[in-house]
């Protein structure tokens, strides 16, 4: 096995509970692949039974058309069909060019390539992170998160670029959403809903006057590669939801493993939440924090 694989298999979450002998026994049993961007890797209702592990690029996995998450390099995906060799309950799609390995269950389970031992590992692994994902999944339905009202990790604004008071584009009302995301990329992540007034009704989006979800999601997205980072979307997940017949944007953050700085009016600001509040963080506060939140700039 290379060297770089080695290192590379290691940090993947799911087998940090595996020695390095376990680790090298998986790495011999693996296949590569290579998707282009665009290319499917699997759809919904296909057979299941092969893990993914992702070493370059971007994968999305869609539901019923829709983009649930998007994972990245040090990352898995297709646990779930792999654990019950089920069928495949999303679809997955190369966002970017992929380099992906791949673990078949017909290996992991075949005792004269795999100690049962060494097989339960990765397993009680894998259905660690799948139990912890429908946890927080079923705790923060959108419905759920309205119940709740604002807070340090929820946030809801009205429009995504339309000033409702004066009825015309703003670019302002665009700096508020960024801000927020930025802040929740800072800290401990969070979820952003728009649509929604400040009294938490639903209001929808019709007043932000977007042709589709798809132009509104990709306005979105060039707002933040351009004001933030393309390597931030990889921590942002947004997709149209409803309540009580009202459409909303729903853009659910992961905390940034880097600093995401939000560019505006040519200078670069470092925003943090704190409780329900944006704030921004002034230069002499800004190393500490930097240190502490981000450990690889630890000295």
């Amino acid at each position: 096995m290379s060297n770089d694989l080695s290192g590379s298999m290691k940090k993947m979450d799911v087998l940090k509970h595996l020695s390095s002998e376990d680790i090298g026994i998986l790495i011999s049993l693996l296949h590569e692949a290579a998707y282009r961007a665009g290319q499917p890797i699997y759809y919904e209702n296909d057979p299941g039974g092969s893990l993914y592990f992702i070493l370059k690029g971007e994968v999305t996995i869609e539901l019923s058309g829709r983009q649930i998450r998007t994972y990245g390099p040090g990352e898995s995906f297709g646990e779930v069909a792999f654990i019950d060799e089920s069928i495949r309950t999303g679809s997955a799609r190369a966002l970017t060019d992929v380099e992906l390995v791949v673990l078949h269950g017909s290996d992991l389970y075949d005792p004269s390539k795999v100690s049962p031992a060494v097989a339960m590992k990765l397993q009680r692994s894998l259905a660690a992170k799948v139990v912890g994902y429908l946890r927080s999944t079923l705790m923060t339905t959108t419905r759920y998160l309205l119940m709740q009202g604002e807070g340090e990790r929820l946030e809801f604004k009205s429009t995504l670029r339309m000033n409702l008071h004066t009825g015309k584009f703003d670019k302002e009302i665009e700096h508020a959403v960024l801000k927020t995301l930025a802040a929740f990329l800072n800290t401990e992540g969070g979820t952003l809903l728009v649509g929604i007034d400040d009294q938490a009704n639903v209001i929808g989006l019709e007043a932000d006057q977007f042709p589709s979800d798809d132009r509104m999601m990709l306005h979105l997205t060039r707002l933040v590669t351009d004001r933030i980072s393309m390597n931030h979307m990889s921590f942002i997940s947004c997709y149209p939801d409803s309540v009580d017949q009202k459409e909303l944007l729903r853009i659910d953050v992961s905390p940034a493993d880097i600093p995401a700085y939000l560019e505006h009016n040519g200078e670069e600001r470092f925003y943090i939440r704190t409780g329900p509040s944006t704030i921004h963080l002034r230069t002499s506060e800004l190393y500490d924090y930097l240190r502490k939140r981000f450990y690889r700039l630890t000295p």
